[in-house]
């Protein structure tokens, strides 16, 4: 099972891998370690797991974590969520958000995180933002390669089907363990995995992989429409704050698409409902009008025809 490095821009000296005690984790783990990359340069592996304390059957996951660190004489760290989660808020988001702060708390410059997503992780994750209206960004699904905290998430499993995984760990002899919660059909994601795919394949046997080869496609589309807007946003943007003024001349399409992109360099994610109203409220009103808006632990203001951004202590990315 070949990793294909080439998608880095600089080889690691430290690759974190995401380490849950499943099968896609055990895997990519296994693979590391007898990659010809990683032996030449002599890169760092270090495990990572964190327990969500959702459920008791999280830690033997963590036991068999540092068990397997121990096996091949790794570095391991064993983290925990002690956040609880916001009411109202949905529980699964809450912890990928915990869980991710936790890993950027040790990623140093040029420090590579890796996560076990495979192809078929690419296929839901496109049919869930599907049915969640998501647009062009949500449609895009998992990148291979993303800026993460210092560093950068790596997913170079995302190439290769779930079955190919489980016939490496059978032929291989690993040792996992199953995590109950991927039986709860409940759960959305397990609901497109165990009811709605396998129709799919059945009707179509390569769904799962045009799936992601149509995510890809939406992704470079992605690329494109955001190589425009920051060339766009240079012109709007006057010491960290978005013109308004400038902003309303444009059709509104474009200008919603603008203050997206302008946000989302706070890394402040919004839905539409929210863009829209604060282009309403921001944008739409009079010059003379003082909106706040107010949501996750940030704070929009406008100062005469500006929009201020303050995340409490969130770090800007790719600041002018």
């Amino acid at each position: 099972m070949k990793l294909f490095f080439n998608e880095l821009s600089v080889l690691p000296k430290r690759i974190f891998i995401g380490f849950s005690g499943g099968i896609d984790s055990r895997v990519l783990f296994d693979v590391l370690l007898h990659d010809p990359v990683v032996l030449a340069h002599k890169i760092e592996l270090i495990l990572v797991n964190v327990n969500h304390h959702t459920d008791i059957t999280e830690t033997p996951l963590s036991i068999l974590a540092a068990k397997i660190a121990e096996d091949y004489k790794v570095q391991v760290h064993l983290l925990h969520v002690t956040a609880q989660c916001p009411k109202g808020a949905s529980l699964e988001a809450f912890m990928r958000e915990e869980r991710y702060r936790l890993f950027n708390a040790l990623l140093l410059e040029g420090d590579v995180l890796v996560t076990g997503h495979h192809l078929d992780d690419q296929a839901e994750t496109f049919l869930l933002n599907l049915m969640r209206g998501s647009g062009l960004q949500g449609l895009s699904a998992m990148a291979p390669v993303r800026l993460q905290g210092l560093g950068c998430l790596w997913r170079p499993l995302l190439h290769y089907t779930k079955q190919e995984l489980r016939a490496y760990a059978i032929a291989k002899s690993l040792q996992w363990l199953e995590d109950p919660t991927n039986k709860d059909i409940m759960l959305d994601r397990i609901f497109l995995r165990t009811e709605i795919l396998p129709k799919l394949t059945e009707r179509w046997p390569k769904a799962k992989e045009v799936l992601a080869r149509t995510a890809s496609h939406v992704r470079h589309s992605q690329e494109v429409l955001d190589g425009y807007l920051q060339v766009h946003l240079k012109n709007l943007v006057v010491e960290g704050a978005l013109n308004l003024k400038a902003l309303k001349l444009l059709p509104e399409a474009q200008g919603i698409l603008l203050l997206k992109a302008y946000l989302d360099r706070f890394d402040y994610r919004l839905g539409s409902a929210q863009l829209q109203q604060i282009y309403q409220d921001f944008v739409l009103t009079d010059n003379d009008a003082a909106p706040l808006f107010q949501y996750r632990g940030a704070t929009l203001t406008r100062v005469k025809h500006f929009l201020h951004v303050d995340m409490h202590s969130k770090i800007q990315k790719n600041p002018l």
